[in-house]
């Protein structure tokens, strides 16, 4: 019972740290690129770097939340998660607010599909480079259809070269990239595949769907020209010794010894998603920002149930606490390189499969959740009303609740991780779309399922609301 106690007067500091320590930080980075994006010479691009910041600020907040992993390291962790997020929401507005969208968004034809996603992917380049420090660089503008002869003076190769100068230093990075690399590779094939014409984008989405998830049709019979994604380390092997894109979410899917110290199974076997599920997975960065703050220690803690594993205990005479978690678990020396890299190696394996698929795709249909009034007004794609029904979008958003908390409650730290999930649930069904769309009802019960901080937590997010202003 002390131990539970102890676990949640951890959770419950969180919040107050994310408030007085993190979300300062990123108003501070975030002030210095909006001042940079104000500087961009060609007027359109300039107009979608400040849009983007302007009314994303919430995405980089909500994201260096996990950069409370290692204190110490907080401000270059918030500093990189600012440089990605902020690559993230200004190249999604390239690709869909900008004026050249109306050319993808319009034209039913698969040569323009075709184009829109080669078009797309090439300029999300910018992200893929962003968290991959070794990725080598290109012109990310080299294929988008619009002429901006003025340029960006530099904005987006900038933000690209923060994120990669933290990433370079983190002691771990190595080891979490081929699951960030993945992560990232399916991201930006969701962003490149939702901008395109409504009247085939949902076949299209069904078809990445089964290429990627499902397993049951390789990339290169798909509709678009989709890329094998076969990042270092993560290249799984089917029968005979094919690599296939889908593999990595088969039960029999293994790491690559070199990278993993042993083959490793991903975690996430024969999980079944309809591919609107699955499209939310994709589209969320706390997969990767998990990984990358995670990467920021030399080794991670061990796996053992108890105590030494992400319960708060009071440390020995001759251990130091964790900063910022009062009586917290230290890290322990290794009794080996091997035994550190097999740690290490594990724990970003639980990490990984915690994020992806449920709590990643918890934070996208929580998005899509309060926004499908608007999204039906005006047009645009919407996951959540891909559920046949009432009853169905219920009991799709509980099944995540329950799967995100069950995941989160069994990583190390988890007192974090909490907090991460019911951190979601608290800001989404505070916002005031929930009361003016008639969702109410609905999202307490999904607030009753996050348990009694969630519905505490929902007060509170209203006033952070009006003091932060998102």
């Amino acid at each position: 019972m002390k131990d539970v106690v102890r676990s949640l007067i951890s959770e419950l500091m969180v919040y107050p740290r994310l408030v007085a320590r993190v979300f300062p930080l990123v108003r501070r980075e975030l002030g210095m690129w909006k001042r940079r994006a104000g500087c961009i010479p060609d007027g359109e691009l300039r107009k979608q770097a400040l849009a983007s910041i302007s009314s994303k600020a919430f995405h980089c907040m909500g994201g260096s939340v996990l950069a409370l992993l290692n204190p110490p390291h907080l401000r270059k962790l918030v500093k990189a998660i600012v440089a990605v997020q902020t690559v993230s929401d200004y190249l999604d507005n390239l690709c869909d607010r900008a004026t050249v969208s109306s050319t993808w968004a319009n034209d039913p034809s698969m040569d323009a599909a075709c184009k829109g996603f080669v078009a797309c992917m090439s300029i999300h380049e910018a992200f893929r480079c962003a968290v991959d420090p070794t990725r080598p660089l290109a012109p990310f503008y080299r294929l988008y259809p619009a002429e901006h002869p003025e340029g960006d003076g530099g904005y987006l190769d900038a933000l690209v070269e923060e994120s990669r100068g933290v990433l370079r230093d983190l002691p771990s990075y190595n080891a979490a990239l081929p699951r960030v690399n993945y992560l990232a590779g399916l991201y930006c094939e969701l962003q490149s595949i939702k901008h395109l014409s409504p009247a085939i984008r949902g076949g299209l989405m069904e078809e990445w769907h089964r290429a990627r998830w499902v397993g049951d049709l390789r990339p290169d019979e798909c509709s678009l020209p989709l890329p094998e994604i076969v990042s270092q380390g993560l290249s799984p092997l089917g029968e005979e010794g094919d690599c296939r894109a889908s593999a990595p979410y088969r039960s029999n899917a293994r790491h690559d010894d070199t990278v993993n110290a042993g083959s490793t199974d991903l975690g996430i076997g024969r999980i079944t998603l309809p591919w609107w599920e699955f499209a939310t997975a994709t589209g969320s960065t706390l997969g990767i920002f998990a990984l990358l703050c995670a990467s920021s220690w030399p080794q991670d803690t061990p796996r053992d149930p108890g105590a030494s594993r992400d319960i708060p205990r009071t440390p020995g005479p001759n251990e130091k606490a964790e900063y910022g978690v009062p009586g917290g678990p230290r890290f322990p020396a290794a009794s080996s390189d091997t035994s550190r890299t097999t740690r290490r190696a594990e724990h970003l394996s639980d990490l990984f499969s915690a994020y992806f698929p449920f709590i990643s795709g918890l934070h996208i249909l929580l998005d899509y959740y309060i926004d499908r009034e608007e999204d039906r007004l005006g047009g645009d794609l919407n996951f959540v009303s891909a559920y046949p029904s009432p009853e169905a979008r219920v009991a799709g958003l509980l099944k995540f609740v329950d799967r995100s908390l069950d995941a989160a409650s069994n990583l190390p730290r988890a007192w974090l991780h909490l907090a991460v999930v019911r951190g979601l649930l608290a800001m989404y069904l505070s916002d005031p779309k929930v009361r003016a769309t008639g969702i109410s009802s609905e999202a307490r019960e999904l607030a009753r399922r996050g348990g009694p901080l969630v519905r505490a937590l929902l007060f509170a997010c209203g006033l952070v609301r009006k003091v932060v202003g998102f």
